[in-house]
């Protein structure tokens, strides 16, 4: 993770209740990537949901989560990556939407 996000990581993930709106967070809502908690990025809340498995298995309706990356958002943005695999990764993930 750069720097610049272990502070705020940190931050995200050390919160525990808020005293005055009386807000508790569940744990799996403390992980995150330095700017945004990684749960919010499956699927809305209260939306049916499964791991995503084989592409001839999809129906409509619902969300499929693809699984955690080892990446903080700004290596999503081409930082700390090389040209080369960024653009592979987002050339990869663009033919598997498109052969869905």
């Amino acid at each position: 993770m750069f720097l610049i996000f272990k502070l705020s990581a940190l931050l995200i993930g050390s919160y525990k209740e808020d005293a005055i709106r009386d807000l508790v967070l569940e744990p799996e809502w403390l992980e995150n990537d330095g700017i945004i908690n990684t749960a919010s990025g499956e699927a809305p809340q209260n939306e049916l949901s499964t791991d995503f498995a084989m592409v001839d298995q999809i129906k409509t309706g619902i969300w499929y989560k693809m699984g955690k990356m080892d990446m903080d958002h700004l290596t999503f943005c081409g930082w700390g990556i090389s040209k080369k695999d960024i653009t592979n990764f987002y050339y990869n993930h663009a033919a598997e939407i498109n052969s869905l």
